[in-house]
């Protein structure tokens, strides 16, 4: 079984509630003489990414260590209001704020999609090597790399000016450099 569906079981059970803003409560906490308190203390924590993530962790009885798992809350706020999430598919936040988590703002994807949605309709992601933080090339190199590419030199060719990367690296940047040409 995994997390997802282990979550929402304990939602069905009344543990834990998710509200119409996508914030997720804990409403019975275990108290010192093992039964149960009535808290609403609000789990979710935000995460290094901007994703909104739920933390719990149950003991699994004297001496032993206790389980502790994560969801991030989108996964959970979909699939309590509007059901499950296909395989195969994900969530998309559809105003790119990935804290967002009310119902109204999420949807089904394919990450292809959501890839297009960043990119063409958000504007947040453009795959152009020298706007990548983790690459080598720099502006100036991408202005010789557009140079060659325009003269119709092949990728192998293109190669040879940019020793610091690879040739598969290189074949990326002019293909990425050839399907967007006329989009950014």
């Amino acid at each position: 079984m995994d997390h997802l569906n282990f979550f929402m079981g304990l939602v069905r059970l009344g543990y834990f509630s998710i509200e119409k803003d996508g914030t997720i409560w804990r409403l019975l906490r275990r108290n010192k003489y093992g039964g149960y308190t009535d808290t609403k203390t609000n789990i979710s924590k935000q995460y290094k990414k901007g994703y909104v993530i739920v933390v719990f962790q149950f003991n699994r009885g004297k001496g032993k260590k206790p389980i502790q798992t994560t969801c991030k809350a989108h996964r959970m706020v979909y699939t309590y209001f509007k059901g499950e999430i296909p395989k195969g598919l994900t969530i998309n936040h559809i105003d790119g704020n990935r804290s967002n988590n009310k119902p109204e703002n999420l949807e089904i994807a394919t990450y292809k999609y959501q890839i297009e949605h960043a990119t063409y309709i958000l504007g947040t992601r453009l795959f152009i090597e020298h706007r990548n933080p983790m690459s080598k090339m720099t502006e100036d190199d991408y202005k010789i790399l557009k140079k060659l590419a325009d003269e119709g030199k092949r990728v192998i060719e293109i190669s040879k000016y940019f020793s610091f990367m690879t040739y598969g690296g290189i074949k990326k940047a002019v293909c990425r450099y050839r399907e967007n040409r006329g989009k950014i």
